[in-house]
């Protein structure tokens, strides 16, 4: 009964951070904070991705579009680039998950640890992958290699922390949601940052013909055409806000059950 209170509180409460794989072409993803990557790379329109990165988006578009041979090809055209990719990995693992295809799913994720065993999302997928097995033990070692790594988010550390509370084990939930709490207001503040720091650039809106009269040398005085600019403030998106208030949500409910473990 443990196991299944898992599944069915756990898998279904968490952001998803998996990014899916296909059939034996051995990925998964978060996207938790995907607001907070627009929000960062939003002042570079420019920024481009490498040709690995651009093959997995297209892969992961070809799953979500169930055009499996699509996502298979492009998949294996990632890893004959770079055989060591994570993310090829982990696009594998995704195209195999959404077909339901659990054990190539896990086995993607088993290579790509083979050549970078410390990987945060490879083993935070693998540990989810686990807990579908039924191997508890696993998935928290696996949980807390993604956790405390210093690229990892506040939901891996969360699901860290569950994994824990299942387990019975309050000393590793209440060090799990200790990181959580950390990573989540770090989040918090860069948010409202970068939402700030948008908010106060000015863009120009439109353009108009004005006349201005200068002086010349020696008194004389000219009237000429001048270009000006309206200008205003930009607004955030509706939907940067509304991660905001989540977040905010996410950090007071962390926030909450630690102060119920240390009473």
């Amino acid at each position: 009964m443990k196991i299944q209170a898992i599944l069915l509180t756990v898998l279904l409460s968490l952001p998803a951070i998996f990014i899916h794989a296909g059939p034996d072409v051995d990925i998964v993803h978060s996207n938790s904070s995907g607001i907070l990557n627009q929000l960062m790379f939003s002042a570079d329109p420019n920024l481009q991705l490498s040709e690995i990165q651009r093959l997995n988006q297209r892969a992961r578009k070809a799953v979500a579009e169930k055009d499996w041979k699509k996502a298979s090809d492009l998949l294996k055209e990632a890893y004959q680039k770079d055989p060591k990719d994570a993310e090829t990995f982990l696009g594998f693992a995704h195209f195999h998950r959404e077909r339901e295809e659990y054990p190539s799913a896990e086995n993607a994720l088993r290579q790509g640890l083979q050549t970078a065993p410390d990987h945060t999302k490879l083993n935070f997928e693998l540990s989810r992958m686990l807990i579908l097995k039924g191997e508890l033990e696993n998935a928290i070692q696996h949980a807390e290699l993604a956790a405390k790594n210093e690229d990892s988010l506040w939901a891996h550390a969360s699901w860290l922390a569950q994994l824990c509370e299942y387990n019975e084990d309050k000393a590793g939930q209440k060090d799990a949601l200790q990181i959580a709490h950390e990573k989540i207001a770090a989040d918090i503040e860069m948010m409202g940052l970068a939402i700030v720091r948008y908010e106060q650039t000015e863009q120009v809106v439109d353009t108009y013909t004005d006349t201005e009269i200068v002086t010349r040398f020696g008194g004389e005085t000219e009237e000429i055409e001048v270009e000006r600019y309206i200008r205003e403030l930009r607004e955030a998106p509706q939907a940067w806000k509304d991660k905001l208030v989540e977040l905010q949500a996410q950090e007071s409910q962390i926030a909450e059950q630690l102060k119920k473990l240390q009473s």
